[in-house]
């Protein structure tokens, strides 16, 4: 059922309509629901015992049906566009707020509803406004020369989140950073591979951190895959996390590795798993784009969305 400006009042008579204003009836969750909420259920429904059922929902929630793996497919398709349209805009003197409106109308024109769009931008070197690759919101700043930007592009379409992340160099990456991108890559890679029904969350992480470690570089404690879908990230695969992997999951896969002195570097995109086979939902290239001189297209007006379609939609699904 959908509801309106007054859940509360709705899902008691949703409840009794249907004869289940009685015996057992789950929340998820008990800890999440406001307690004023809670209090009004109880007395409308006196005769109910509110049972906790999170673990239950999210479970269902994270095997993905048919109609969801569409959903996730435009998302991917809305992504890339973000990511087509950041190259053609980005240049120096272009502040990071700007960057984001431009992106968004775009995206928000081929059916995006949400977004969660962060970057982390800076230069390459020295102590002041150093390239960390933490990610936040845009400010004010403007690009610059020689800046380093990490883009977690992140729409919403019909619900349900998509994540493309990679790295963009305003001029030739240093040797460092591409050392440490294609140790990244690397571990990407690995993860992938170990990513199939029957294996475990832990030994994904695992693929991640001996890959790393093998490029002199370390695993960061969280974040460096999770499963998608209504929520950005609705469970995470960590070293101490034992789950099953099972078919039906979209996830998002981006090794978050360290790199020294409070820096930190990821980039990734987001795949459905299937019984037999991991299908990829983004198709941007995943090295560092390096951005020349040439002036940027123009903002806002009547882009050429079309062009955006047939560049970042591939003629078939790829598959990993």
């Amino acid at each position: 059922m959908r509801l309106t400006g007054t859940p509360v009042p709705e899902l008691c008579g949703y409840l009794r309509s249907h004869d289940v204003s009685r015996g057992k009836i789950g929340v998820s969750s008990l800890t999440a629901m406001p307690s004023g909420a809670m209090e009004h259920l109880r007395s409308e429904l006196p005769n109910a015992a509110f049972i906790e059922a999170s673990s239950a929902v999210f479970d269902a929630r994270e095997r993905k049906s048919g109609e969801e793996l569409e959903a996730a497919r435009r998302g991917g398709r809305v992504a890339d566009l973000g990511w087509k349209r950041s190259l053609e805009i980005l240049r120096p003197g272009m502040s990071e707020l700007e960057w984001r409106a431009e992106i968004e109308r775009v995206m928000t024109a081929e059916g995006a509803d949400g977004y969660f769009n962060m970057l982390g931008a800076g230069r390459p070197a020295g102590e002041e406004d150093l390239f960390r690759g933490f990610v936040v919101s845009p400010t004010a700043r403007t690009f610059q020369k020689g800046d380093l930007a990490l883009l977690e592009i992140t729409p919403r379409v019909e619900g349900y989140w998509n994540q493309v992340v990679r790295l963009v160099s305003f001029g030739e990456p240093p040797e460092d950073i591409q050392k440490a991108h294609d140790a990244c890559l690397a571990a990407k890679r690995s993860a992938l591979e170990r990513l199939k029904p029957g294996e475990t969350f832990t030994a994904v992480a695992e693929a991640i951190g001996g890959t790393l470690e093998k490029h002199g570089y370390s695993m960061k404690g969280v974040g460096s895959v999770h499963t998608t879908g209504l929520d950005l990230s609705e469970s995470t695969m960590n070293l101490d996390n034992e789950r099953k992997i099972e078919p039906g999951l979209l996830v998002t896969v981006h090794p978050m590795m360290a790199t020294g002195d409070w820096r930190q570097l990821f980039v990734g995109e987001s795949y459905f798993l299937h019984e037999d086979r991991l299908e990829r939902l983004n198709h941007c290239d995943e090295e560092i784009a390096v951005l020349g001189g040439e002036p940027p297209a123009p903002l806002g007006g009547e882009a050429n969305l079309s062009a955006h379609r047939k560049t970042c939609t591939p003629d078939r699904r790829s598959e990993w």
